[in-house]
């Protein structure tokens, strides 16, 4: 390792073993009420009964049948142990009543701004520091697109640097997979790619520091579960790195025994989170029935069955299914589910792109860019590979860059130079060279050179327009989309070289 920061791992693990315990269960109930439409259903009868007027209770389920709202009978029916009651301002929309009388609730929402702490300091995290400076420009001026583009999605995306896969395409097949995942064509043995893996863990630390290196993960268009050597895999990125990487599936009872041994990993270091998805309400029951409250309170369940209260992404594959069969609530605006804004690596096809967030489109189906591709066979040449893809996307603006606004941009002139607004931000842009700027940039065939010469002929300081030229650049309003005029983008030159 590099640097000696290492992340602070969720909060809920550092709780007292009772709150542990309280946390689990209560996160259970809920599951189960935005996952089981029948628990759901039984709930709100429950909460709509007479005897619930003016009434909070205590966290544990009453012994016995009761006999005028049947709660014993419906905690029992779905192997919930918490009182359903206990949690009513979170199950009941626009529950008005005082939240003194309800102390789980409190202590739920405290864990989850816990968990939003968390997830925000992931972005924080894979900034290296100034380890690569070239690189947290870049990234942050991704960041600051997305937070525009994006809209509410933008706050759920937390920018990770690197993702490996370790297999080649992925068994399981959801209809709805946000990043259209091929047919699973095997995967990589760890026997046969140890000294390789572990060299390319080093490179990663090398280019990242392992502050940020510890942002990424091992899966992305394939399931871990389709590799059986995978916990060796992420053991040893936590040897290398002082992480043990999220790990998401969609098939967590498909070896159970490979299951266990990530999570046994993850409970021993206590780094990360992980999250197992949910494609049906019958496999939401089976994943309860096959592991206690306790032993999932760090994995988020994601809920994507059809019948489920939770969005899915209007991206993948699923832009491709007929609206008919596509039960999606597209008025959500969840517009991707892609999340790196660095390198995505494929270990058995030895290859390494450079991608990062977008909004799903028929052009961009897959809510992501790809801005350049290479391909390696040994550790060193893995490196160059980084270096070489950083070094093709623009660090600065260059003269015969083409100035124009993000698509998504709406620019609207006033006194004081123009204003831009996207889905998620408003940008006022007051400056001596605004006025002349802005319709250069509307009419998107105007060069950085063309610019310079407006402003010396108007007699606009030429330092004045190099500063807000920096400051749009910066913030991510300028075009940079591939295969649009803007910012060059990725910059061709000759393949990498190992170092």
């Amino acid at each position: 390792m590099t640097d000696s920061a290492s992340p602070v791992g969720p909060a809920f693990f550092r709780r007292p073993p009772e709150e542990r315990r309280q946390l689990a269960e209560i996160k259970r109930c809920l599951e189960r009420f935005l996952g089981d439409s029948a628990f759901r259903q039984g709930c709100q009868v429950l909460l709509a009964s007479p005897a619930m007027e003016g009434r909070a209770v205590g966290g544990a389920v009453e012994s016995g049948e009761d006999a005028d709202d049947g709660a014993a009978a419906l905690h029992r029916e779905h192997g919930i142990t918490v009182d359903v009651r206990a949690l009513r301002p979170l199950l009941e929309p626009g529950f008005g009543g005082d939240l003194a009388d309800y102390p789980l609730v409190r202590l739920w929402q405290a864990h989850m701004a816990s968990q939003f702490a968390y997830r925000d300091g992931v972005v924080v995290r894979g900034d290296t520091g100034g380890h690569n400076p070239a690189y947290d420009r870049w990234r942050r001026r991704q960041i600051a697109r997305c937070r525009g583009e994006l809209g509410s999605t933008a706050s759920s995306i937390v920018h990770p640097v690197v993702a490996f896969e370790l297999s080649s395409g992925c068994s399981v097949g959801c209809w709805f997979c946000g990043i259209s995942a091929g047919a699973f064509a095997g995967h990589a043995p760890y026997a046969d790619n140890q000294v390789l893996w572990r060299g390319m863990l080093a490179q990663t630390v090398a280019f990242f520091g392992a502050t940020a290196a510890g942002t990424g993960f091992c899966y992305w268009a394939t399931d871990p579960a389709d590799n059986p050597d995978y916990p060796a895999f992420i053991a040893d990125f936590h040897a290398a790195i002082g992480v043990v990487p999220q790990t998401t599936t969609a098939a967590p009872l498909k070896n159970p025994d490979l299951t266990r041994a990530v999570l046994a990993l993850t409970e021993r270091h206590q780094t990360t989170i992980n999250r197992f998805s949910v494609l049906n309400t019958r496999l939401l029951r089976q994943i309860h029935a096959a592991f206690t409250a306790e032993e999932l309170l760090g994995v988020e369940l994601v809920l994507q069955q059809q019948d489920s209260l939770n969005a899915k992404a209007f991206a993948g594959r699923a832009r491709r299914r007929p609206a008919a069969k596509r039960p999606l609530d597209e008025a959500q605006d969840h517009p991707t589910i892609a999340c790196v804004t660095g390198f995505l690596v494929n270990l058995p096809q030895r290859t390494v792109r450079l991608v990062t967030p977008t909004r799903a489109t028929d052009a961009c189906p897959d809510g992501f860019h790809t801005l350049g591709e290479a391909s390696f066979t040994t550790a060193d040449e893995f490196g160059a590979a980084l270096r070489y893809l950083l070094a093709q996307v623009p660090d600065e603006l260059a003269m015969d860059d083409v100035l124009t606004l993000r698509p998504d941009l709406a620019a609207t002139p006033d006194a004081a130079g123009f204003t831009l607004r996207d889905a998620g931000q408003q940008y006022q842009v007051h400056h001596p060279a605004a006025a002349l700027l802005l319709p250069l940039l509307l009419q998107g065939r105007h060069t950085v050179r063309d610019a310079y010469r407006a402003c010396l002929t108007a007699g606009i300081d030429l330092r004045a327009l190099a500063n807000l030229l920096h400051r749009l650049f910066a913030l991510g309003v300028l075009s940079e989309e591939p295969g649009r005029p803007g910012i060059s983008g990725v910059r061709r030159s000759l393949p990498p070289q190992a170092a």
